[in-house]
């Protein structure tokens, strides 16, 4: 393991980040010091594991050298009880950073990504709103929407018509970032996520069916 190898590539990825964010709107968009940060420590969790253990950090780089074809994140699965990634989340909450930037550090190899980026963005609109996260809620408790307002999608059991999203789309116009409907009233790409946010303090998650 090469702390250096690592920073260099920590590095490459904040400046990387800073014209992508840069492309939207100013008074919708993160600061820029906020988006370093998270891109120079996503991987944070790997320094914390060579410190930790040694010797599972240098099996574990070694397994990548040999398994070059294979997502990191599935060899670590495989090899230790705790990824980088949440260590790399542990961490930062032990540095009193910011949820935004736990979350990032958290989510940023999962299969959930789609759904921790707008759950990132609901936050932001609540903020927006003047609606401040009770602080005594726990990093489960946030995640488990045990928060104020709802952020509801189609085709999920408060809003099971799937084709309502048609109407959404000749509402936004999301064509224009290239983000399609399907045949079946599906988004493609595949990982695009649409939703109804709503602030009332009394909004509960429910099924329409029940």
């Amino acid at each position: 393991f090469d702390p250096q190898e690592l920073w260099l590539h920590n590095m490459a990825v904040a400046f990387a980040m800073l014209p992508v964010v840069r492309a939207m709107p100013a008074r919708k968009r993160p600061q820029d010091d906020q988006i370093f940060l998270a891109g120079i420590l996503h991987d944070i969790g790997y320094l914390a594991l060579a410190h930790l253990d040694t010797q599972r950090s240098d099996d574990l780089h070694t397994r990548f050298v040999i398994e070059p074809d294979r997502l990191a994140i599935e060899v670590e699965r495989e090899l230790l009880e705790v990824t980088h990634d949440i260590l790399g989340a542990e961490l930062a909450k032990h540095w009193n950073l910011p949820d935004d930037i736990v979350a990032v550090l958290r989510y940023h190899h999962t299969p959930e990504l789609a759904e921790a980026t707008a759950e990132f963005l609901h936050k932001r609109v609540r903020t927006s709103w003047g609606i401040v996260d009770d602080p005594a809620l726990s990093m489960k408790q946030l995640f488990g929407a045990e928060y104020h307002g709802i952020r509801v999608s189609f085709g999920y059991p408060a809003c099971p018509e799937l084709s309502d999203q048609q109407k959404l789309f000749r509402l936004l116009g999301p064509e224009s970032i290239g983000v399609q409907l399907t045949d079946g009233d599906m988004m493609d790409p595949e990982a695009s996520v649409s939703a109804l946010v709503f602030h009332h303090p009394q909004g509960r998650y429910f099924d329409v069916s029940r």
